[in-house]
């Protein structure tokens, strides 16, 4: 487990199938990830490794081990985002069986910072395991917390602040937003109820970071009631 600022970057590798007792094996280390990561408050996490699952229904046990894990951790599957043909990330050459079984998590809210999603097929690999590539854009919005409401937030102090769009640059805010909204693939809502999920928090967080980055985010009583244009002159 890695940290960076309030992103923490955890590997795992879940217990196999060939396991004794595979499945209270699997809810327990899942319980125990679960468990440290509750810990970590205010963060956000990429989960990646060997799941030794296939996310669908008909794995049984593991899967919904896995849901419940994703769902207390508000994590979602980043596994719609693969391109091309590629649906396997482990292949035995003796037997020709493959499955999906490595996979990235993350949390929600910075699904919109994610760029690529890649499985590695190269012939110097000499794993039964393709190598999977998660790229991040990381910007100061995505390495703090972002569970903040996006009108307004409650300081320590008490005070509270709203998003001042009377005095914000309305020109680069709709040119940011742009880029950002540009960037959000909507081939994800062809995914069901997770790519869906998916859209919204891009858009959502894309406006955020949008606005946090031009328009002021000021106490109330910031600016005197009594001040206006006309007495700037």
């Amino acid at each position: 487990m890695i940290r960076y600022m309030n992103l923490v970057f955890v590997n795992v590798y879940m217990p196999c199938k060939s396991v004794s007792n595979y499945e209270d094996v699997y809810a327990d280390v899942a319980s125990q990830i679960l468990h440290c990561l509750s810990e970590l408050s205010g963060c956000e996490f990429i989960v990646g490794g060997d799941f030794n699952c296939e996310f669908k229904s008909d794995e049984g046990a593991a899967w919904n081990i896995l849901c419940d894990f994703m769902s207390q951790l508000d994590l979602v599957s980043t596994d719609y985002l693969l391109t091309g043909d590629q649906c396997y990330t482990f292949f035995q050459p003796t037997t020709g069986a493959s499955s999906h079984i490595d996979h990235f998590l993350a949390s929600n809210a910075i699904v919109p910072c994610i760029q690529t999603l890649n499985v590695i097929e190269n012939g110097g690999n000499l794993s039964d395991h393709l190598p999977i590539t998660l790229t991040l854009a990381l910007t100061d919005a995505c390495s703090r917390s972002s569970h903040a409401d996006s009108s307004a937030t409650v300081n320590t102090d008490k005070k509270i602040y709203s998003l001042r769009w009377d005095k914000g640059d309305l020109v680069s805010y709709y040119y940011r937003s742009r880029n950002l909204l540009s960037r959000i693939n909507v081939g994800c809502l062809d995914q069901g109820h997770e790519g869906i999920e998916f859209c919204y928090n891009s858009i959502v967080y894309s406006l955020q970071v949008a606005a946090s980055e031009t328009i002021p985010n000021r106490r109330t009583d910031f600016y005197k009631f009594w001040w206006d244009s006309e007495l700037d002159n």
